[in-house]
């Protein structure tokens, strides 16, 4: 078999990473259900995380002295990136790839 070149060694892990994120988005869609037409399931744990995780707030808490509450804001920015992650796997289209 003949020796690969970078290039073609770069274009092979690239199409390999393309198809694992194939793989997980199209698990994502199976459990939420596409955007904009989610599972009756998929509708009820996302509407969940966007209580749960401040989606469309600003997530800034303050303690009883009205500063900034440092661990508990990023608590909260933490969870609302785990939503924002899912709700970007289950948009995520093949032609978003190419931006990257």
């Amino acid at each position: 078999m003949p020796e690969l070149t970078d290039e073609d060694r770069n274009a092979l892990e690239k199409a390999q990473a393309l198809q694992r994120y194939r793989t997980l988005r199209d698990a994502f869609v199976s459990l939420f259900g596409p955007p904009g037409a989610p599972t009756p399931h998929g509708d009820l744990v996302l509407k969940h995380l966007d209580k749960f995780c401040g989606r469309g707030s600003l997530n800034i808490v303050s303690d009883q002295t009205g500063a900034t509450d440092i661990p508990k804001t990023f608590r909260n920015v933490g969870r609302r990136e785990v939503a924002d992650a899912i709700y970007d796997m289950i948009a995520w289209r093949e032609s978003d790839a190419d931006r990257n």
